[in-house]
């Protein structure tokens, strides 16, 4: 039986990690990942084309005229000006690296509106910083006009950052509920992905051997239930081996990110701001990959292996059922639903993970697998319930990997007519097949 088993679950495995689809897959998908994250890092750090621009201020009021040198930089040159606005417009329609701001005439109404004026389409990046010059010095200006001296100036000014410590019996641990909450969102997201994933490719692969006639001369030399058993780790094992390959990608990029970060890049003055800016952004992610719990890898690899083979089991009593695509969706439906239930309240679940709803779908077979996930990663989920959790799941495996078996081992060799579950309830009867 092994032997068999063995025979099956190599040919399921090297037939689709061959594929070029999978290999493709498997390397560019975190690899989109990552460049999605570190691309717009890189580009910004190691920019050199820096948008230069002058600006002619209309300040009627002189409410800003002492402070306009002082919001100058190398890319934004402020310059207040006497002249009218109709005057300026005409000089400023040859001029592409010109623009014309009009102040109000009071700096008192809470929404304040100021127009800039420019011959070309300005970036989004440049109108930012030119808001965020005015809002210091308006800021600057209020606080003058209440007589709010320099010193109490410095005394608004502060940045307040909340650092969650988790006291531990062998020392304190630094710990970010935003980033447990994101790395539990994204691994329930992948089981949810891998269940559908693998679970359809199961039984995409029976209905096809089915309908070509090819499984006629497969379960003559093996038996359904060995033919089902190798179907389903085989392709367990491809999905491992795709989930270790994005691991070691992880490890090579946090690798990275730590030689990145410790290292001393030369950047130019004007790039101050975004070096440190994209500084912390690095650090983040290299605290989020550090502050990673290695115990959410075993149990993403259990529950990604009891649910996968709990899913599949159904899968491919479904595909032992039919012999035609178009049924296999109208029927998979039956069993894509409780796959996808849990994701609905992923919300529910973020924010209140040791709710009553949480705690059930985290123990319930059907959804634990999603949920479970999700719970590991943003509270510390009780051992009763883990080992209650995984205890169900490893029972249900058996019980429904059975039935579907008796299912399975009945409709793989009928062919000629659309099977419902009904039928299938009579095959698990059946004292022979």
């Amino acid at each position: 039986m092994l032997r068999n088993i063995g025979i099956v679950l190599q040919k399921e495995y090297w037939t689709r990690v061959r594929q070029k689809t999978f290999i493709i897959a498997t390397l560019l998908t975190p690899l989109g990942f990552i460049l999605l994250i570190i691309l717009p890092t890189l580009i910004t750090l190691w920019s050199t084309d820096t948008e230069k621009i002058t600006v002619w201020v209309i300040d009627d009021k002189k409410l800003l005229s002492n402070d306009l040198e002082t919001m100058s930089n190398s890319e934004i040159t402020f310059i207040a000006v006497q002249k009218d606005l109709n005057t300026l417009k005409k000089e400023l329609k040859n001029q592409t690296d010109e623009a014309i701001l009009v102040l109000p005439e009071s700096f008192e109404p809470k929404n304040l509106n100021v127009t800039l004026y420019s011959s070309k389409s300005l970036s989004i990046n440049l109108i930012n910083r030119i808001k965020t010059h005015l809002n210091s010095k308006i800021s600057e200006y209020k606080l003058t006009q209440a007589n709010v001296t320099k010193e109490q100036k410095e005394k608004l000014n502060f940045d307040l950052d909340i650092n969650t410590v988790k006291i531990l019996e062998e020392g304190e641990e630094k710990t970010s509920a935003l980033l447990a909450v994101g790395i539990g969102y994204v691994m329930a997201i992948l089981i949810y992905m891998f269940l559908l994933m693998y679970g359809s490719m199961v039984m995409r692969g029976v209905v096809e051997e089915k309908s070509n006639r090819i499984m006629e001369i497969i379960v003559s030399t093996v038996k359904p239930m060995e033919l089902m058993i190798g179907k389903i780790f085989g392709i367990a094992l491809v999905g491992l081996t795709q989930f270790s390959i994005w691991t070691i990608i992880i490890l090579v990029f946090n690798f990275v990110i730590g030689l990145f970060i410790s290292s001393e890049l030369p950047v130019n003055e004007t790039q101050t701001l975004t070096r440190s800016e994209m500084q912390n952004m690095m650090n983040e992610i290299y605290f989020a990959l550090n502050s990673f719990k290695i115990s959410l890898i075993f149990h993403f690899i259990f529950y990604f292996l009891g649910g996968y083979i709990l899913y599949g089991s159904l899968f491919a009593a479904i595909g032992a059922m039919i012999d035609n695509e178009t049924d296999a969706q109208q029927l998979s439906f039956m069993i894509i639903l409780p796959v996808m239930i849990p994701v609905f309240f992923l919300g529910n679940f973020i924010q209140s993970p040791n709710g009553g709803l949480a705690i059930f779908m985290s123990i319930f077979p059907l959804f634990s697998s999603i949920t479970m996930m999700i719970r590991l990663a943003a509270t510390d989920v009780p051992w009763l319930q883990i080992l209650l959790s995984q205890s169900l799941l490893i029972l249900a495996v058996i019980g429904l990997g059975w039935l579907s078996a008796r299912v399975f081992r009945v409709g793989i060799l009928l062919y000629g007519k659309r099977y419902t579950f009904k039928d299938a309830l009579k095959w698990i009867f059946y004292k022979n097949a």
